[in-house]
């Protein structure tokens, strides 16, 4: 009686897999001292998306460890040292992983710059035009797959993602010149408020009201003018502002507080 090779083939690949998860269930079965230098033991799945689907597709997680798989890996980890290697960039039953972060950042992304434009020219009554250039490493899809591929022993080594769409940044540029370079400390003070405010503006646009903007001595280094022109910006916004001196807001009501020794005065 004859027997096909992918008979024996599948055969032997369900013996291996057996073989690899009982010699893991010994391992990870039998304590091993925190201090023991031989406590890590190195795993790694391929194509494992269905768990990074369920957070996608799944509101009530408030953890990626919320979710069992992740948790189960966890918790190996904690107690025996186990470092788990995940590989979830891929195709699979019509789901492409690549398509959630690169939707709706660059979505994001072109909100901001429609909402910064005016918001920053009114802070600097027109004197200064204020522009985002968004790049990533990871322009397209098929590039994006590409790329973690390639690096994938590196990440190893390195123990992170080197290549992604985490990666990715942006340069402002005031008046066609990079503000990180050329731009003083009060433009590139304002330039950050304008996007904060431009962050502020889409979130109220999505959700219908503004989350409250945490403000740390951000008067310091920008002038009267300025000054003036990012609190009417403001006024219809929850703030909490942080500074080692005392600031005057004119026709804003606000509350003042002394923090002195860890204890805090409100001052009348």
């Amino acid at each position: 009686m004859r027997v096909s090779k992918r008979i024996i083939f599948s055969l032997i690949s369900i013996i291996v897999a057996l073989i690899v998860i009982f010699s893991v269930y010994i391992y990870v079965s039998v304590p091993i001292p925190s201090n023991s230098p031989n406590k890590i033991v190195q795993i790694s799945f391929d194509d494992v998306y269905l768990c990074i689907k369920d957070l996608k597709d799944t509101l009530r997680y408030t953890s990626v460890f919320q979710q069992p798989f992740l948790k189960s890996l966890k918790e190996l980890h904690d107690v025996y040292g186990a470092v788990f290697s995940l590989y979830v960039y891929e195709k699979a039953d019509n789901f492409v992983i690549t398509e959630v972060p690169d939707k709706f950042r660059n979505e994001f992304i072109e909100k901001i710059k429609n909402k910064i434009k005016n918001i920053h020219k009114e802070i600097t009554n027109d004197k200064e035009e204020i522009e985002i250039e968004y790049f990533s490493d990871a322009k397209t899809r098929q590039n994006f797959v590409n790329e973690l591929k390639s690096r994938r022993k590196l990440d190893i080594i390195k123990g992170f993602t080197t290549k992604g769409v985490h990666r990715d940044d942006f340069i402002i540029y005031i008046n066609k010149k990079e503000v990180g370079i050329f731009g003083s400390q009060g433009q590139n003070r304002t330039a950050m408020l304008s996007l904060k405010l431009s962050e502020l503006q889409v979130i109220y646009d999505d959700i219908g009201e503004y989350p409250i903007l945490l403000l740390d001595d951000f008067m310091s280094e920008l002038d009267e003018k300025r000054r003036e022109s990012f609190l009417k910006n403001i006024k219809d916004i929850q703030v909490i502002i942080t500074c080692t001196e005392k600031i005057t807001l004119e026709n804003l009501k606000y509350f003042s507080y002394n923090v002195i020794d860890g204890d805090i005065y409100e001052k009348n």
